[in-house]
């Protein structure tokens, strides 16, 4: 019932009511109540005046506008335990990201060539239908061509979107290129981007009960 509540907090005589429906007792309802907050599922300061006719039912939510008011991190009491297995994971994950960080880096220079090269060619083909249009022939001869080819730019947009479910935007197609670069990278360079993941995961989890900073990861 606690936990169906939509409510930041409810009145603690509230509580007492619904325990008395379950015929628990006023000292069971006590008992039950002081359990719960020492397991954090809820909190309630039955010590202070001010506190002690409420409960509050959102605890992680107040442990962090706690966090943030007085500016401090509540740690874990297995803080030495976490902080040893971070500082044996380590040497395992930094060599690794740092390899990752390199061939993410390379992928990205290679999206962006192909997009100068796509940026190139649509100024190669530009430039070849201005000739044929002015030079060669004539707009009248040139019309059906330069038709075709906006349909066929249409179709390839279209196309894209059917296929990988985004639109055709440039940064989409960056964006797909840079993803198809560090599949090549990862494979040509025999990466192992599970165990990296896996690795990156636990550091990022153990990181963040420790309080301290991790290193951020975009892909």
């Amino acid at each position: 019932m606690l936990a169906a509540q939509n409510k930041e907090s409810i009145p603690y005589e509230k509580y007492l009511e619904w325990c008395s429906l379950y015929g628990l007792s006023t000292e069971q309802a006590a008992t039950l109540c002081k359990a719960l907050h020492q397991t954090g599922v809820i909190l309630h300061f039955s010590q202070n005046e001010e506190l002690k006719g409420t409960i509050f039912l959102k605890a992680e939510r107040v442990g962090k506008v706690l966090e943030e008011c007085i500016q401090l991190k509540f740690l874990t009491t297995h803080a030495p335990q976490l902080r040893k297995e971070l500082n044996d994971l380590l040497p395992l994950y930094l060599p690794l990201n740092e390899k990752k960080l390199q061939l993410d880096a390379h992928a990205k220079k290679r999206a962006k060539l192909w997009m100068y090269g796509a940026l190139a060619y649509l100024g190669i083909q530009f430039s070849i239908l201005a000739k044929m249009v002015w030079i060669d022939f004539n707009w009248d001869i040139m019309e059906p061509i330069t038709y075709y080819v906006g349909v066929f730019t249409l179709l390839g947009g279209f196309t894209f979107f059917v296929l990988y479910g985004e639109d055709y935007t440039y940064r989409a197609l960056e964006k797909r290129q840079e993803m198809l670069a560090l599949k090549k990278v990862y494979l040509s360079q025999e990466f192992n981007w599970q165990k990296w993941n896996k690795l990156h995961q636990r550091v990022q989890l153990l990181s963040g009960l420790l309080g301290e900073k991790t290193i951020t990861q975009n892909h």
